[in-house]
């Protein structure tokens, strides 16, 4: 019961004061509150140097309790600059003092508070400030006077603009309380600070990211202008910062700082890099530690920056692809950044280590001067392809797999990190060397796989040594020593050519899967798409085991190719093919519409004609097929034409001349010779005179040791000149032209002897050839499916005057070796000469259809109707 009486009375005594104390406030405010106010707005408006606008005063004893206050309502007050400019405009400005300054009517300030303003703080450069408004006064003879010991601000905007070191600070302030001695010698400030930094400016470059702000800030502010720091801590975005350090104001600005943080967070830190650095990594999650030693030290104004020395160190460090969830991790590394006074800016990367994917990754190097960054930086790691593929996000790319050591050093100067030049990249020094071991590239939209890539690479500024490059595509195999030249600028931008100085080989190369476009249509099947490309150059020894391009194949292919400007040739070039052997040169040359003009010289032998015509598909004609002709050919080939990027030939620009040798040649089953036998069937006379089975017979298969002469292929069509066809069945003389949409115009001729029937007679009685000139002509025109025949006048009179030419010649060549055998014989009388002219057929010796009666030229009579 004691007890609880002793609390009551507690409770009695605490109310009660309670009460008083009240009853007392409202008392001394109803006296004394018109007399303050009067009497503040007096004093306040005799000591200030500037115009102060006030809508209302309001005195109380509660508002700022236990401190007695004077509430200035919508207050605006000028700067001291004679601009006069704002300094600040607040909705409410509370001065507060002791209560008991009421009953000694002296009234100290001690506490200002501003709700809800606008403070603009200035100094020139001069280091005059705005913001010092009342006058000075000796000792303490004032009755109202100014002893501030904390100034608060609550929900206002503060802006500061430090001319001398050309600084600028705007923020959005929840709560400013800075407590301390504010007189005209010395400010000793504690100020706990919670804001949102708007825009923070030093010379030209600008941050204006909305930082928060929050912490304790110790200032020693002494009359000149020197600000100490002491025991500092502020946390920016959650980025615990320590700061220690001067600011001295006395003639110039002189800094001397340090600012640490010994428990960094790398994904906080990283929100304020700069916006188009950010938008690079936003596919990218970062984690990890770090710390920062950062020291700022030196003179700050608008010829003079302060030195930066900052030492960082990183830790645990996770960088990850957040599409495929591809990361570096185990990151370590420490550096330096440095801007000293009058240098550029340069950040030192001392060494970095990481786990890229489980496989092992070195960087080190400095870069300087961020805007024409100059670097130089160490690489060494061994990595996965797939893992730089997904890491990088390389789109091209459907498939990138394989492990690549590297060891190399980057060297140079850029324009600028944003916008990097060709000329950039051409002035970058790489050194170094990197190994590919059973790589897989698949490129997308192309259905060609490179596999079992093995490459060793050696960097020497922009060209590239190709120590080797191993690997297959499709059913080929290649080899690669050599060059690339400009290989930076070719695979960064658009419109750069590269250059490849290198020797090829390869075991097996199938053409038709390099170039062919894959298509699941099976009308667009085999269907090519080449074209020369603009930004390729090259100059390449090539030797090919076995080669295949369509039907064609080529075995010890051995060549120099060259393609510059989208000129490409070949010369010279070797290969076997069909049993025989090619060389050659050729040239091929694009134009604006990717068309190809195609230049080529070639030298055959002994190639087997059968083969050549099943490889190259017949030349695109059906009279004479594979299946009908064989031999042992030779030629001089020069062609010409255009081709589209199908490969298809333009016919109409075909030029050629073939100067060819058929040895142990047949002709077989010819679709054409059929038709002659069965036209002579149904001709009344010759069927008559011709034995038509023992001609078909011999036209079936045709056996003849050799056939020499000159094609000539242009305007659509092949010109066959006269040639003749000496064969143990029959010789035959053939003449004419065979077009490309497959229209005939032959003219074909045979020995009498040959084709006479088996009685040889006639109405004119027996015949007999002579063996010279005796030859029946035919004319045979259309297309193979639709053949006319005809006797051919023209080519029988042309052959009787080339065989009179021929005998006149031959007789003549004959009474010139009897008269030197007659004058250097010592038997002339009774020598007898027995003489074959070389590469004619031995002559019988038959009753001929006519006798010549002497000895002499004779020429036939261009009017004589020579018709059989």
């Amino acid at each position: 019961m004691i007890g609880l009486h002793k609390i009551k009375k507690t409770l009695f005594f605490a109310f009660g004061g309670a009460f008083l104390l009240l009853l007392t406030g409202v008392i001394l405010s109803f006296i004394f509150e018109d007399k303050i106010k009067g009497f503040a707005l007096e004093k306040i408006g005799e000591n200030v140097t500037t115009e102060i606008n006030v809508d209302e005063v309001k005195f109380s004893l509660f508002k700022k309790f236990p401190s007695a206050s004077l509430q200035f309502k919508n207050v605006l007050i000028k700067e001291t600059f004679k601009e006069k400019d704002t300094l600040l405009f607040a909705k409410d400005v509370f001065l507060e003092f002791n209560v008991i300054d009421i009953i000694r009517k002296k009234y100290d300030v001690n506490t200002i508070s501003i709700d809800q303003g606008i403070t603009k703080l200035k100094w020139k450069k001069n280091n005059k400030d705005n913001f010092h408004f009342w006058k000075e006064t000796e000792g303490n003879s004032s009755v109202f006077s100014f002893s501030i010991e904390q100034i608060v601000l609550t929900n206002s905007f503060l802006e500061i603009d430090h001319q001398p070191s050309d600084f600028y600070l705007s923020s959005a302030v929840d709560n400013i309380k800075a407590k301390g001695e504010f007189d005209n010698q010395n400010l000793h400030i504690s100020s706990s600070i919670n804001l949102i930094l708007n825009t923070l400016r030093k010379g030209n470059v600008e941050y204006s990211d909305h930082y928060h702000l929050a912490g304790i800030v110790q200032t020693n502010i002494n009359q000149n202008g020197r600000i100490t720091l002491n025991n500092s801590a502020i946390n920016i975005d959650d980025i615990p910062l320590d700061i220690e350090g001067v600011i001295d104001n006395e003639k110039t600005t002189k800094l001397d700082l340090k600012i640490s943080s010994s428990e960094l967070d790398i994904a906080q830190l990283l929100k304020h890099l700069p916006k188009n650095v950010k938008e690079k990594i936003q596919g990218y999650k970062t984690s990890g530690e770090g710390s920062v030693i950062c020291i700022i030290k030196g003179e700050s104004d608008e010829k003079n920056n302060p030195d930066v020395l900052i030492n960082y160190e990183i830790k645990n460090g996770v960088f990850e692809h957040l599409l495929s969830g591809t990361e570096i991790d185990k990151i370590q590394a420490h550096g330096k950044f440095t801007v000293l006074n009058g240098e550029p800016e340069k950040l030192t990367l001392s060494q970095l280590k990481s786990s890229f994917e489980g496989n092992d990754f070195e960087l080190n190097g400095w870069v300087e001067n961020f805007s024409n960054p100059k670097f130089d930086f160490f690489t060494k790691g061994h990595v996965s392809l797939e893992d730089v593929k997904n890491f990088a996000d390389i789109e091209k790319l459907d498939e990138f797999t394989g492990i690549l050591d590297l060891n190399t050093r980057f060297e140079g100067q850029l324009s600028s990190f944003n916008a990097i030049t060709v000329d950039d990249l051409k002035k970058v020094n790489i050194r170094g060397a990197a190994i590919i071991h059973n790589t897989t590239i698949i490129m997308k939209d192309s259905p060609r796989e490179f596999e079992n890539i093995e490459a060793r690479l050696i960097f020497n500024n922009l060209k590239t040594e190709i120590n080797f490059i191993n690997g297959n595509v499709e059913d080929s195999d290649f080899h690669l020593e050599g060059s690339l030249i400009n290989i930076l600028p070719y695979l960064f931008f658009e419109n750069e050519k590269l250059q490849i100085i290198a020797d090829f080989s390869s075991e097996n190369l199938n053409f038709n899967n390099l170039i062919t476009e894959h298509n699941s249509s099976s009308e667009n099947e085999g269907v090519y798409h080449f074209i020369f490309p603009d930004d390729l150059d090259f100059d390449i020894k090539a030797k090919v085991k076995h080669f295949e391009f369509r039907r064609f194949k080529a075995d010890d292919l051995d060549g120099t190719a060259h393609l510059k400007n989208k000129i490409f040739t070949i010369d010279p070039v070797s290969f076997a093919t069909s049993e025989g052997n090619c060389h050659g040169n050729l040239s091929a040359k694009s134009n604006s519409k990717n068309d190809i003009q195609l230049v080529c010289e070639l030298k055959v032998n002994n190639i087997d004609i059968n083969q050549l015509f099943y490889e190259f598909e017949n030349f695109g004609q059906d009279l004479i097929v594979q299946d009908n002709i064989k031999g042992l050919a030779s030629a001089d080939i020069h062609f010409s034409s255009f081709l589209n990027s199908a490969l298809e030939f333009d016919v109409d620009k075909i030029l050629s001349t073939v100067n060819i040798t058929i040895n142990d040649g047949e002709l077989i089953e010819l679709s054409a010779m059929s038709e002659i036998s069965k036209y002579i069937s149904t001709n009344r006379m010759l069927s008559k005179l011709i034995n038509e089975q023992k001609l078909d017979n011999k036209l079936r298969h045709i056996n003849f040791s050799k056939l020499s002469n000159t094609i000539i292929i242009a305007d659509n069509q092949v010109r066959i000149p006269s040639m003749d066809i000496y064969s143990s069945a029959m010789d035959i003389t053939v003449a004419g032209t065979h077009s490309f949409d497959n229209k005939l115009d032959y003219s074909l001729g045979f020995k009498i002897r040959d084709i006479l029937s088996s009685n040889e007679k006639s109405e004119f009685g027996d015949i007999e050839d002579d063996g010279l000139s005796n030859s029946f002509f035919l004319s045979m025109k259309g297309s193979p499916s639709n053949l006319s025949f005809g006797y051919d006048n023209l080519a029988h009179r042309e052959k009787r005057k080339e065989d009179f030419k021929n005998e006149k010649n031959t007789f003549q060549e004959l009474i010139k070796n009897e008269i030197h055998k007659k004058n250097t014989s010592p038997n002339s009388n009774n020598a007898t000469t027995k003489t074959i002219v070389e590469n004619q057929p031995p002559k019988k010796k038959k009753k001929k259809w006519f006798e010549k009666t002497d000895i002499e030229e004779i020429e036939p009579d261009e009017e004589v109707d020579d018709d059989f």
